[in-house]
């Protein structure tokens, strides 16, 4: 039994080691592209509003804010260029990660995000990771248990059948 079950719980740590770091790297991935577009169609109606003449106001910056609660709460950086500088959101303390338009805009758009925010983006996928690694050693650890009964119950009877016959008890089913 503590052989199946040893090499069950290293098959879940080999496995679920990696497995719980590419789990939260793809949830913070995926936190990140969010904030990527969000600044990608900053930048492009920015430029869209410069090209046609348009005035750019401070609620342009102001509607890239996230509302809903599952977006990542940002601090934005327009410069225009004309000098204009606007921000908008609460300025981030600590660790950030800078994330800015991939393409070439008309004015220098920069949003940052706590780098905590962003790991705790992970949390979930990383508890599920970890809790499919529980379930798996609980079912590791049933079946080595089972299997250890039924390979141990024909040694029982061999075991109580030669007791009869040291006992004297001749008697051979």
């Amino acid at each position: 039994m503590l052989a199946t079950t040893m090499a069950v719980a290293v098959a879940v740590v080999l496995l679920g080691v990696p497995l719980t770091v590419f789990a939260g790297e793809v949830a913070k991935s995926r936190a990140k592209s969010e904030v990527q577009s969000r600044a990608e169609t900053l930048a492009a109606s920015l430029s869209s509003h410069e090209a046609g003449r348009l005035p750019i106001g401070q609620d342009m910056v102001d509607a890239s804010l996230s509302k809903a609660p599952a977006q990542l709460p940002v601090h934005i950086d327009v410069k225009l260029r004309n000098g204009e500088v606007m921000t908008a959101g609460e300025p981030i303390s600590g660790y950030k990660v800078e994330i800015t338009p991939t393409r070439a805009t008309a004015a220098e758009v920069r949003f940052q995000v706590s780098w905590w925010a962003l790991q705790l983006k992970a949390l979930p996928a990383i508890g599920l990771v970890i809790l499919e690694c529980l379930v798996a050693m609980a079912a590791g650890a049933a079946f080595a248990s089972w299997q250890a009964r039924r390979l141990s119950a024909p040694m029982v009877y061999l075991s109580a059948t030669a007791e009869q016959f040291g006992a004297g008890q001749l008697r051979i089913d």
